[in-house]
């Protein structure tokens, strides 16, 4: 936060924590109490003090999915940005940044990628997106996004970018 204060998203129980350090003391706080299994946090806190946070839930092979968080100082909301039916895995490892606008963008795993343009989600799926990927917005609020091809036993990292609508990815 603006402070230098710490921030976390964790799980206990099943249950999606919330905890941040307001400069004299901790606090806590329960934000999902699903009855699933949460994993897979990101978290980024805007400059107003608000955190985001996005996080895979899997309740029954056909329940599961990404979900995202935002906390105020008394409230929270939770939105479901990919409901998985088919439990093929969409929704984990996710991974937050904040645009200019503070306004939410996720990648997760299966090549998603998915923002919040400030009226709803748009998802995409570019080509150039695979598993364990790692976000960071540019200056001009477009996603820079490094990836593991290690799933098809390269060991390659793939550098994906988006320029306006356009994606391209190489190799690294």
């Amino acid at each position: 936060d603006s402070e230098n204060n710490p921030h976390f998203a964790y799980v206990v129980n099943e249950d999606l924590k919330y905890g941040f350090y307001n400069g004299v003391s901790w606090s806590t706080r329960t934000l999902d109490t699903y009855g699933a299994t949460i994993d897979d946090t990101s978290i980024a806190v805007d400059p107003a003090g608000r955190a985001h946070m996005s996080y895979h839930y899997f309740s029954d092979p056909s329940d599961s999915g990404l979900r995202y968080a935002r906390v105020d100082s008394s409230t929270f909301s939770i939105s479901t940005i990919y409901f998985d039916s088919t439990n093929s895995g969409v929704g984990v490892e996710s991974s937050l940044a904040l645009d200019s606008y503070s306004r939410p963008h996720l990648v997760y795993s299966d090549g998603r990628y998915s923002y919040f343009n400030g009226s709803g989600w748009v998802t995409e799926t570019p080509n150039s997106l695979y598993e364990d990927p790692f976000m960071r917005l540019g200056s001009d609020d477009q996603p820079r996004v490094v990836s593991n091809l290690g799933f098809l036993s390269l060991g390659w990292l793939m550098y994906s970018q988006k320029n306006n609508s356009v994606w391209s990815g190489t190799y690294v």
